[in-house]
């Protein structure tokens, strides 16, 4: 991906079969990903980048409530903690010790 002196990227639309015969590692579609990612895709299998990028980092990318939030942010502040720490914290309570596999 190259970026203008404006700072917006600039993609290159390019097909897989055409970037696998220039022994490229990824292309762009110019379509967005079936998540609505405007990204490239690995030239090895399809992939999007940036969905492989969240689903290997344990990124859940979660959009709350603003309601939701405020109360969660509310009992963060009580409890001298952040609100993904505070998050966490409850998932691990609620889901209680890993199963063996």
């Amino acid at each position: 991906m190259r970026r203008r002196r404006d700072g917006v990227s600039e993609q290159r639309v390019i097909d897989r079969d055409g970037a696998r015969r220039l022994g490229l590692t990824y292309y762009f579609t110019g379509k967005p990903c079936k998540h609505g990612h405007l990204a490239e895709r690995f030239v090895s299998f399809g992939g999007c980048v940036e969905c492989n990028r969240i689903h290997h980092s344990g990124v859940i990318p979660v959009f709350l409530p603003r309601e939701l939030h405020a109360r969660l942010r509310l009992r963060a502040d009580r409890e001298g903690t952040s609100v993904p720490f505070l998050v966490i914290r409850i998932l691990k309570d609620t889901l209680g010790p890993p199963e063996d596999r």
